[in-house]
């Protein structure tokens, strides 16, 4: 007998994860859809270009073509805004250094970065496959978020 409600017992709580983690997920499907008709629509615009991976960038000012470039390995000093497609600020930074070769840097820094030459100012647009995905970052950026980050490259070092 008590092996049997044990049983019942994890049963449920099994049950019960599987809906709280369905309601999670339901609970973002509209954000995502919006997210995804977003990079859609964005991509209408002549001066943003995508590359293969999906990431989206416009170029506010090209910089100078004479300053390296970032490349995989490199320590670059960034000014950063980043924001949510409803325009919603999670972070801003001035004269951040930022490793390029981190385990925590987004994939789609690591791509973006290095299409700049130094005091260059772009615009990247990162789908939720390149940022945080399914799962969000707290504070502040829900599951499947388009991220927007205003980036000014100061200085790239190998």
């Amino acid at each position: 007998m008590r092996l049997y409600i044990q049983h019942r017992i994890s049963i449920t709580i099994l049950l019960f994860t599987l809906l709280i983690a369905g309601c999670t997920e339901d609970k973002y499907k509209d954000w995502q859809l919006l997210n995804e008709k977003w990079l859609t629509n964005n991509l209408k615009n002549d001066s943003i270009k995508q590359t293969s991976s999906g990431l989206q960038y416009k170029v506010i000012y090209q910089g100078d073509p004479n300053m390296r470039k970032p490349s995989a390995s490199s320590l670059v000093i960034v000014d950063y805004k980043g924001e949510l497609i409803d325009g919603t600020v999670f972070q801003e930074a001035k004269a951040v250094q930022i490793e390029l070769s981190s385990n925590s840097l987004r994939q789609g820094w690591k791509e973006g970065l290095p299409l700049m030459n130094g005091g260059g100012t772009y615009v990247l647009y990162i789908p939720s496959d390149l940022a945080y995905g399914k799962n969000g970052a707290k504070p502040g950026i829900p599951p499947y978020s388009t991220l927007k980050f205003t980036i000014t490259l100061i200085d790239s070092q190998h």
